[in-house]
């Protein structure tokens, strides 16, 4: 019985990995490849992107390929899948182009605004997706609302230092007689999101920490605490620009030091008897990190995420807030965590799914509680 277990686990190793493709990148300048990438194709995109569907056992009848993300260094990312029930849209889901990443990157109950450019490319950067003729163009661009210098590099997501066999050999399974996936563990709290660049919000542009900052207060306005939400400044706008101040935001953005002192002298200002406290992690890339947060999410405690785009003698030097709201858990082990992004579209307003393995590396998080 060993012996025919073994076999077939080396079967179907042996099958995964005689379908990858090869493909290399040419070194014409500093974004591009410099290494070989065991790539997954379309169709096997599209096999992985219906297995995950089982999971959640998504009603629907038709999916679509949308779009292909890049890295910033040129190389192919994740393919954008987007479900359909006749013409209703349903779930979107990102899958992995390459092996040496978890297989799903990314998924939501609703749309990407994709802002497509004739003859452009999409790139996958942070929590955005960003159409540039190039990634020169692209890390220009990026510069032009940052205080980065010539040497800093923009930072390309991820990859896993072996192939996650576990995860793969099931997405990439076709048999029926195999048990599916399923969700272990998940929450989700119900943050209201707001919009950064809302009419009314002073500096739209840098306004991420603030607006990040302005859901958790909703939330735990919403929750009975005595703080001061976005109906004491006669709406979300009021709110935003009273934390830019409290933040010290200035023209790069808020510092994550300064997003914590800011939110909690709001927190603060019309409660003094609890005491608002945190803890903060830069990359958080280990199963303590995670479940540290997990335990926050489970005591109804939203978390903010700070994301870096570049980075230069590890001195983090652009970056996006969003309100982290969820995680789940599959069993399998792959770990997803839920997030309200204020900026990338006006109608972006559902919850966010990404892979916890693969973004930690790129991201801080500050967790907030009361005592």
């Amino acid at each position: 019985m060993k012996t025919f277990k073994i076999t077939f686990l080396v079967l179907l190793v042996f099958s995964l990995v005689s379908n990858i493709v090869y493909a290399t990148e040419g070194s014409k300048n500093e974004f591009e490849a410099k290494e070989l990438l065991n790539e997954v194709t379309e169709k096997q995109a599209e096999i992985v992107a219906s297995n995950f569907a089982l999971i959640g056992s998504w009603d629907y009848n038709n999916i679509k390929l949308v779009e292909i993300f890049y890295d910033t260094d040129q190389t192919k990312l994740g393919y954008y899948f987007e479900f359909y029930n006749n013409d209703k849209f349903v779930m979107h889901v990102v899958v992995s182009a390459t092996l040496n990443r978890d297989p799903i990157l990314q998924f939501a109950a609703g749309k990407l605004e994709l802002n497509k450019l004739e003859g452009a490319t999409a790139y996958y950067v942070g929590t955005s997706i960003t159409y540039e003729k190039n990634a020169l163009e692209l890390k220009s661009n990026l510069s032009s609302e940052s205080k980065n210098t010539s040497s800093s590099v923009l930072k390309t997501l991820p990859r896993n230092n072996s192939i996650n066999y576990t995860s793969w050999n099931y997405y990439l399974n076709t048999q029926t007689n195999l048990a599916p996936l399923a969700i272990v563990e998940e929450k989700e709290l119900p943050l209201t999101r707001i919009w950064q660049r809302t009419t009314g919000i002073t500096n739209p542009k840098t306004a991420c920490g603030p607006t990040t900052g302005a859901m958790i207060v909703n939330y735990y306005k919403s929750r009975g605490y005595n703080v001061r939400g976005s109906t004491y400044y006669g709406g979300n706008a009021g709110l935003v620009n009273s934390l830019y101040s409290k933040m010290n935001t200035g023209i790069f953005g808020t510092t994550l030091p300064k997003f914590a002192v800011g939110l909690f002298e709001h927190l603060e200002l019309d409660d003094s008897i609890t005491t608002w406290t945190g803890l903060s992690y830069t990359h958080p890339n280990s199963s303590l990190h995670f479940n540290t947060f997990k335990t926050y999410i489970d005591s109804n405690r939203p978390s903010a995420v700070r994301y870096d785009y570049f980075v230069d003698s590890e001195s983090y030097i652009n970056y996006h807030f969003m309100a982290a709201n969820g995680y789940r858990v599959d069993s399998d082990g792959s770990k997803y965590f839920g997030f309200k992004d204020p900026d990338n579209g006006e109608t972006t307003t559902f919850t966010i799914w990404r892979n916890w393995t693969v973004q930690a590396p790129n991201f801080a998080i500050h967790l907030t509680h009361a005592s």
